[in-house]
């Protein structure tokens, strides 16, 4: 399945183009030809837009609103392909299974290695639609599959699937990609605000919309489950805590560490990176903290950078 970007990703303003295998991400394959009414109804993203896009990303929730995972989402002519969590693969399976009743669905993990590609170049690299190129085409057909997605805070990028992390790198590197190591792509999410499941975000603990993963759901379709939960959230405006952006002096402190107010709990800091003059991360606030003007963690001084994904768009 080949989809076409047009927008350039502001995942990383330094490479112009850029690729890392995602050691941590999983494949699950979805069969049947009632795969995409099956999803509509449990997944919080709009599943007949993917007839026009190829696919995208979303998240599911359970009945009380909490994430249980997240995912790429591709039409690959068999089906459905969804790259999640490794860990949270045969979680996915399970909790979609038990919806499954008279519906012709069937739902795999499978084997395969997966690279993420983005910087301004990558459709053309990757030889999405919009360029078709013949390597990257041929690949595709006897190796794995491409296609365009977008990270949690909508920047476009592109997967490949394959049997071969190392040569979907090397395909990638051929065209002009630099590779960037697991323990960089990590760095580089931290840093850009892109926050990751299992790290940032936690399963049936973190509600999609407290994290601002608007990309992941819709706020115009029909029912879907979780849906009741997530419609009163947007509606009332009263997610009671959200994902920022962090900013501090010094070394970058350890997972986990407690932000304060004074001498309040404030929240918590899930991830931090090294930056010029200080760190980066991400980590939670309580909702009356967010205009506190400053927070502090051991004793030094933390500013809220951004809340990540921002204020709620409008409803379309």
């Amino acid at each position: 399945m080949t989809t076409a970007v047009s927008s350039a990703s502001a995942f990383s303003a330094d490479a112009p183009l850029s690729a890392a295998a995602l050691d941590h991400r999983s494949v699950v394959r979805f069969t049947g030809r009632d795969v995409l009414p099956f999803l509509q109804t449990k997944l919080a993203c709009d599943t007949r837009r993917w007839r026009l896009t190829g696919g995208g990303y979303g998240v599911a929730v359970d009945i009380n609103g909490k994430l249980v995972f997240d995912g790429h989402f591709a039409l690959d002519g068999a089906g459905v392909l969804a790259v999640v969590t490794s860990d949270r693969a045969s979680a996915a399976v399970e909790h979609l299974d038990k919806f499954v009743i008279m519906e012709d669905v069937a739902m795999t993990c499978v084997d395969v290695a997966v690279v993420q590609v983005w910087g301004a170049g990558h459709a053309a690299a990757v030889g999405l639609a919009a360029d078709r190129d013949p390597d990257m085409a041929a690949y595709a057909v006897t190796a794995g599959t491409a296609f365009a997605s977008v990270n949690p805070l909508g920047d476009p990028i592109a997967l490949l699937v394959g049997a071969d992390a190392g040569a979907l790198l090397a395909l990638t590197a051929s065209h002009g990609a630099a590779i960037v190591s697991a323990t960089g792509l990590e760095e580089l999410e931290i840093g850009s605000g892109v926050p990751r499941l299992g790290r940032d975000l936690f399963a049936e603990r973190t509600i999609p919309l407290e994290a601002g993963l608007w990309a992941g759901v819709s706020l115009s379709k029909g029912c879907y489950l979780g849906q009741e939960v997530l419609e009163r959230m947007y509606s009332r405006g009263s997610a009671a805590r959200r994902l920022v952006r962090l900013t501090g002096a010094g070394a970058a402190p350890n997972a986990g560490a407690a932000l304060l107010a004074e001498d309040e709990d404030a929240g918590e800091l899930t991830s931090a990176v090294a930056s010029a003059g200080g760190w980066k991360g991400l980590g939670w606030v309580r909702r009356r903290f967010l205009d506190a003007g400053a927070l502090s963690l051991a004793g030094a001084p933390v500013t809220i950078a951004s809340v990540v994904g921002g204020e709620a768009p409008s409803a379309p």
